[in-house]
Formats: C-alpha cells, structure tokens, sequence
C-alpha cells in the first residue's frame, strides 16, 4: 500500500508549535533552577548575579532546544505537540531523521527566531511577527514546507488515523 501522507497545515504546526513552546518554556525554566548554581559558580564574575551573563543564558537556551527538539526529532520524528497532532518530521524521501538534519533544522529555526526579534528591537515591535516568516513558504509550496524545512530537507506530514 503506498504511502499516503499529505503535507502538514499551517494551522496543525502552529498549534503544534504553541504545546511544544509551553513545554519548551517548562524545560527552561526546571533547567534554569538546577543551572543557576553552576553558572553562579563556574561563569558569573559577581555569584550574586548570575543571571545577568546574558550570552551565557542564550547559550543555554540553545542548547536545551538543540538537546529538546533534537532528541525528539531523531528519535521517531515527533515531539509532545507533534504527536498530540498526529504530525510527522520527516527527510523527503521518507527516512527519519538524524542529529544533524535536526540540529541544522533547529539552528535554521532559531536563527530566523532570533533575526525576528532584532528586527522587532530596531524596528518596533510590529516587526516582531516577523518570525511567521518561516511559515509563509508554507502556503506556497505543494509540500507546505517552512524555510528551516527547506534548509534542513525536511517535511513534515499528518500522519492518517489509528485504525481501531
């Protein structure tokens, strides 16, 4: 029987996205707490104030993502949101995902995450939606791939229903 997969909706991934940012946001902060003491220890000049290493804190915040994503992605292509969903991470031609593919997903991510929010500081704070940028591809391409899809060779599809 052929694989029949369609392309995610723009409206899918986002509300994929929304679960996966709260879980996201709860890993941060669990992390945040167990992290303050070794940042205070090991990186801020002054221990009371460890949290003002703003580069380390962006550091961090990567990293979490990278491990967070990544892991979920390379181990069956979903994370907590995706398959809430019932979506699908995928390479074109079908295979899974490894750590690279996902990790150069991830930073593609990121990085356009992170130029929204500088155009948003210089800009004003209109320009903030400019990281929904990465999902206009999506209403162009026959495949609803975003940009950081298109940068890593990925898809992501809705996955058909359980049979019972």
């Amino acid at each position: 029987m052929p694989d029949l997969t369609l392309p995610a909706p723009i409206w899918r991934r986002l509300a994929a996205l929304v679960y996966d940012g709260l879980l996201y946001l709860s890993l941060l902060m669990a992390g945040l707490v167990l992290a303050t003491p070794v940042v205070a220890f090991f990186v801020a000049e002054d221990a009371r104030t460890p949290l003002h290493n703003f580069a380390v804190l962006q550091l961090y915040g990567f990293v979490i993502g990278l491990l967070f994503f990544g892991w979920s992605w390379a181990r069956g292509g979903q994370t907590l949101g995706m398959r809430v969903w019932r979506l699908q991470l995928r390479r074109l031609d079908g295979s899974g995902l490894r750590w690279p593919i996902a990790a150069l997903r991830f930073t593609a991510g990121m990085l356009l995450c992170v130029g929204a929010l500088w155009l948003g500081k210089h800009l004003g704070a209109a320009a903030y939606g400019a990281a929904l940028l990465n999902f206009v591809p999506c209403l162009l391409t026959t495949r609803g791939r975003a940009l950081n899809d298109l940068a890593a060779g990925t898809e992501m599809v809705v996955l058909p229903r359980a049979a019972n």
